[in-house]
């Protein structure tokens, strides 16, 4: 309780911060602005997002006369198109949001002009509190700051402990021994053996990791001049090879759509996906036939090549608010601090 209130006092205090260098606040409690917002953590019920707009709307957003309303679920790669689409308007088109996640080439492509520019809403102090290469990831040429960083990521790989200790005690193969990506892809086989015929590892992103497998290998550039694999590429060849062996024998498969769910249902014993999926697992395995035991989940490195430094992805959409008017650009702001 005691953090709750601190947390709205802060927030309070970074508020009259805003507006009170010379600019009067155009919200007001009696007359609320209502933010439309499209946003792509929508995988489950209760997801964390709306979590956080529920929470806003019923303190600050409440006291400040803002409300901010879910209007549009949708994933990182369909987002830009919906974008789009509601930017060129028309019959069917849906009404353009306020507020929206996305990526930093899809906010270019709706125009710099059109978007807020963080800069003017956040002091050089404040965004230093923020990992630079962060705020660079939403930052035009010219230094225009169009993605607020509100949520970054990047590989890991995640077990089923429960699981993973019978498997260990029969066969020896331990969490060290999932380190490398020679050591991962025999561990997978040997789970496959010892199972009688189950996958060991569902994998979220696997194009990037044969990519970073290759890189740590010293593939150096594995692209062609027009933008396709180059096949002539040895070491790229044998890292895709690698994978598609494991893959083609069943140790490991590609998700049905987010390792998680397969990795709570039982399916797999181990899920490589994104480090913002520690959000959505749960605190027990349910297997197919209802039984049920703790997940004890263990959280790991994503593997990497023996014997060179690895490599790690970094990935995440950012915050964008649409220019409309000042008194919305100032809620926005709001919402975002």
């Amino acid at each position: 309780m005691k953090k709750h209130t601190l947390a709205l006092l802060l927030v309070s205090v970074l508020v009259f911060t805003l507006t009170s260098c010379g600019e009067k606040s155009l919200l007001r409690e009696t007359d609320p602005v209502t933010l439309n917002f499209w946003h792509v953590y929508g995988e489950q019920s209760g997801s964390p997002m709306d979590l956080l707009v529920q929470e806003f709307n019923r303190t600050v957003g409440q006291e400040k006369g803002v409300r901010v309303q879910v209007t549009n679920l949708s994933s990182a790669s369909k987002i830009g198109g919906f974008l789009k689409e509601a930017q060129k308007g028309g019959r069917d088109a849906p009404e353009m949001p306020d507020l929206f996640t996305c990526h930093i080439s899809d906010a270019t492509a709706l125009g710099s002009d059109n978007l807020v520019d963080w800069n003017a809403r956040f002091t050089a102090e404040e965004l230093s509190n923020f990992v630079p290469c962060f705020l660079a990831d939403g930052m035009t040429e010219d230094g225009t700051l169009l993605l607020f960083p509100i949520s970054k990521s990047t590989q890991l790989l995640m077990c089923n402990g429960s699981g993973f200790a019978r498997f260990s005690q029969a066969t020896g193969v331990s969490y060290a021994d999932l380190s490398t990506w020679e050591s991962f892809y025999d561990a997978a086989g040997k789970f496959y053996d010892w199972s009688g015929g189950e996958a060991f590892c569902a994998l979220d992103y696997p194009i990037r990791s044969v990519e970073l497998n290759a890189l740590e290998h010293g593939s150096g550039d594995f692209y062609t001049k027009n933008g396709w694999y180059d096949t002539n590429n040895v070491v790229f060849k044998e890292s895709w090879m690698q994978f598609a062996r494991s893959l083609a024998q069943g140790h490991v498969v590609v998700s049905d759509l987010y390792s998680n769910t397969q990795v709570m249902t039982g399916d797999v014993l181990s899920g490589l996906g994104s480090s913002a999926a520690i959000l959505y697992y749960n605190d027990t395995v349910t297997y197919r036939d209802g039984t049920q035991e703790p997940m004890d989940l263990h959280v790991l490195p994503m593997s990497k090549t023996a014997g060179a430094d690895a490599l790690m992805t970094q990935a995440g959409v950012g915050l964008c608010a649409y220019k409309t008017t000042d008194q919305k650009t100032e809620a926005a702001a709001l919402f975002v601090r």
